[in-house]
């Protein structure tokens, strides 16, 4: 408290002189002005500030305020000290007016009007002295600071007091007794109107730019703000559609696995009909065992001859003498493949294939076996297939096997004629699908033997199979072939 109160003193002293002067050097014009340049607004920043209360209490004690009237008299203003800086801040137009041609005297003024400012300034952390409001806060001030910038202003204040004293403005206090005449000439007094004219523009022009760039600033700001609402909105929309087929992807998958678990419509039967569990071709990549697939279809065909429908029509040669007529006669007058849709008599020869190569009754005999045996039929068409095809083996009663150009005959007939395809659109679908494959199979091995003189382009018939396959649960060796078919693909694409 006690270095308050020295440095409320020192204030209050330091203010006493710059008053006097600036008393001595305004009053000649003050006492002839009939403005009031003083307002109440001003007056309440004495009583709000804690300092200048204290400095005004201490050099002022018996001055009053007045509600209207602030600190204000009919002698002029009460406080000798504790007035706020913008009192000696404050220069009329008439009064910067008249010394603005004599440079050493405005700036010994201006220097003079800026004095308690300085003090007054960064007195507790960055607040001005007046700006202080609690009187607690007072006890923050740093004495040296204040000090220091006190001795500064004092240092200052020798240029002014020095103007007045060595120099005293004889002339500015007579120009004002003669009622004011002007300093300046009016030429003079219409340049400075027109360039306060264009500082006001600058400024106006500035603040235009300013606010501009503040509103762009803001717009921008915005738009990044909706941009990366926008980026998050998408991104959060994305992972729900990825979460969404990650789940579909675990169903599909657990569908499949309960699909492998689950026993396979004929597999009980296999064993009985072809004297062996796993029947036909192995997986993809394995070799095929010649002496176990020709056990296969021996037992297949003693299983044929046991079955009372088949046995009903006394076949010469049993199932297999059946078998081997119908591959002969077969073998013996193949489709046509080029120029079907020249002639009609061609087309329809070919629409007609089975039924005139074959006769009635082999034809209705086939279909029995097909119908009956449709639970082991996709095994059998696998059985048949390795024996013929991967094996080489002879049918049953034949000397040489199959002729890879007769194969490739019918199944360039199944893929690639209007008589093949029309035969298989009125088969089911599984039956289809499997005389598709091992076509698609056949023409790969004749590809492989430089042998495709029809030219037959397999991409587009796997992606179809593939497609089928896929979407069929009926088949119990599916895996399978989409395994083949999948490098069938890799190997034409």
């Amino acid at each position: 408290m006690a270095d308050l109160n020295v440095l409320v003193e020192g204030y209050g002293r330091f203010e006493q002189a710059v008053r006097q002067v600036t008393e001595k050097w305004c009053r000649p014009f003050c006492s002839h002005c009939r403005r009031i340049c003083c307002r109440v607004d001003f007056c309440e920043e004495t009583r709000q500030s804690p300092f200048l209360s204290r400095v005004a209490a201490l050099f002022s004690p018996a001055a009053t305020f007045d509600p209207v009237q602030g600190w204000l008299s009919a002698s002029g203003c009460q406080l000798l000290a504790g007035r706020p800086p913008v009192c000696y801040e404050f220069l009329c137009r008439d009064i910067s007016t008249a010394v603005a041609m004599d440079a050493d005297r405005l700036h010994a003024l201006m220097t003079l009007s800026m004095l308690l400012t300085h003090v007054g300034r960064r007195a507790v952390g960055g607040r001005h002295l007046v700006a202080v409001m609690r009187a607690a806060d007072l006890a923050r001030i740093q004495p040296e600071r204040f000090m220091a910038r006190l001795g500064e202003a004092q240092t200052a204040f020798q240029a002014p007091w020095q103007f007045w004293t060595v120099n005293p403005p004889a002339a500015f206090v007579r120009c004002c007794r003669s009622s004011f005449p002007p300093l300046v000439t009016i030429k003079e007094m219409d340049e400075m109107k027109v360039i306060k004219k264009i500082l006001v523009t600058v400024v106006i022009a500035a603040i235009l730019v300013a606010a501009g760039m503040f509103g762009y600033m803001k717009f921008n700001r915005w738009h990044q703000d909706q941009m990366a609402l926008g980026q998050q909105k998408a991104e959060a929309e994305c992972l729900e559609v990825v979460h969404q087929l990650e789940s579909e992807l675990a169903q599909l998958r657990a569908q499949i696995e309960a699909e492998r678990q689950t026993a396979r419509p004929g597999d009980e039967n296999l064993p009985a009909v072809f004297g062996t569990a796993t029947p036909g071709l192995a997986n993809v990549g394995q070799p095929v065992d010649c002496a176990s697939i020709d056990g296969q279809v021996k037992a297949f065909f003693t299983y044929l001859d046991s079955r009372p429908y088949l046995a009903s029509h006394n076949l010469d040669g049993g199932s297999a003498g059946f078998f081997h007529t119908c591959v002969s006669l077969l073998m013996a007058d193949p489709p046509v493949n080029v120029g079907e849709m020249t002639e009609m008599f061609r087309l329809v020869k070919n629409v007609t294939h089975f039924y005139r190569v074959l006769g009635k009754e082999r034809l209705l005999l086939a279909k029995d076996v097909l119908v009956s045996e449709r639970r082991v039929i996709e095994a059998a068409l696998s059985v048949f297939y390795a024996h013929g095809v991967e094996c080489g083996k002879p049918l049953p009663g034949d000397a040489a096997p199959l002729s890879i150009e007769r194969l490739y005959d019918y199944a360039g007939y199944f893929l690639n004629t209007l008589g093949g395809r029309s035969y298989l659109l009125r088969r089911e679908s599984k039956t289809r699908m499997l005389i598709n494959y091992y076509a698609i199979l056949i023409v790969d091995r004749a590809n492989d033997e430089k042998f495709n003189p029809y030219g037959i382009d397999l991409r587009p018939y796997i992606d179809y199979l593939f497609y089928d396959i896929a979407n069929q649960k009926d088949l119990a060796y599916r895996e399978r072939y989409l395994t083949r078919l999948k490098t069938l693909k890799d190997k034409y694409m």
